[in-house]
């Protein structure tokens, strides 16, 4: 969804032009949109950044459960900014036409990277409380 709502982000403006797009895109509120994509990939760089293995037996990784809770603490704050910047640029973007735009940017990719975000949170939230009570 995140490269079909590119892909017709793209098309929108520069090929067609489609002002609809861009306003809808680029309005005060909502041309904030990079800052959940910065989040989702800090996300994914710090999902990267520990050694392979299970987080939750921290002596087979060879990471100390004192790494993992920072881990956890990181990122829930980019999980908490990302999620709650998404919701909002989500309620605000408006696309009337072409609806194959709005279908796809903002019910698609949007609502997958809500999606997602919420799993993380629930799994950030799972975690942690697994490693602070030992």
């Amino acid at each position: 969804m995140a490269t079909a709502g590119f892909l017709v982000y793209i098309y929108s403006i520069f090929i067609s032009k489609n002002d609809n797009v861009i306003n809808g895109m680029f309005r005060n509120r909502s041309k904030f949109h990079f800052i959940p994509l910065l989040c989702i990939s800090a996300l994914f760089i710090i999902g990267e950044s520990l050694k392979r293995g299970s987080p939750l037996i921290g002596a087979y990784t060879g990471i100390h459960s004192t790494v993992h809770i920072i881990h956890c603490a990181f990122n829930l704050i980019f999980c908490i900014i990302g999620l709650g910047s998404l919701i909002y640029i989500y309620l605000n973007t408006k696309i009337s036409e072409p609806m194959y735009a709005n279908l796809i940017i903002n019910k698609g990719m949007y609502s997958c990277f809500i999606a997602l975000l919420v799993y993380n949170f629930g799994f950030v939230c799972t975690i942690s409380n697994y490693l602070t009570k030992g």
